[in-house]
């Protein structure tokens, strides 16, 4: 079965040639919330942390759809994620601020050797910095990975963070 592809969407939230706020990012990445977890995933049946970034980016007109890279495994290794990022984004530094709105690139856990997860950041309601991400954990549940877009507090993932990017024309 091959993955779904991205469709142009018929009524676009962002028109080319128009400016995309960080407000934008965080309002289309929030409206997957409750989207379950697949790989390679892009509707909402199912999305992956990746598909995640893509989606919000082709949806804003900041990802062409011909873009969107599925070469990856389920735990992508060594610095595939990196390379993805460094191909469609614009890298920051990582001692720049983290703005809502910035796409980061994670370890899954501190003695795991290679980033191989991606978020948006957001702002959360008590001030501090939020994480809105596709994930999955280990197992399943009737037939299918327990996981899904959420929105959490960033602050355990922040010591795992390899690489910080925004989208393209986005400051």
């Amino acid at each position: 079965m091959s993955p779904e592809k991205i469709k142009p969407s018929e009524s676009p939230t962002h028109r080319p040639g128009s400016s995309v706020t960080r407000e934008q990012i965080c309002g289309l990445a929030r409206s997957w919330i409750g989207t379950p977890w697949r790989h390679q995933g892009r509707t909402k049946d199912g999305i992956d942390c990746g598909g995640l970034i893509v989606v919000v980016g082709h949806e804003l007109g900041l990802i062409h759809p011909s873009r969107d890279e599925r070469r990856y495994e389920r735990m992508p290794t060594l610095m595939e994620l990196i390379k993805i990022g460094e191909r469609h984004l614009h890298r920051k530094e990582m001692a720049e601020e983290k703005l809502p709105g910035d796409v980061v690139v994670m370890r899954p856990s501190a003695d795991f050797p290679w980033p191989s997860h991606m978020g948006i950041i957001s702002r959360l309601d008590d001030g501090l910095l939020g994480l809105i991400h596709s994930y999955t954990m280990p197992g399943r549940k009737n037939g299918r990975w327990v996981g899904g877009v959420v929105e959490i507090h960033y602050h355990a993932w922040e010591p795992l963070t390899v690489a910080l990017y925004n989208y393209h024309g986005v400051e």
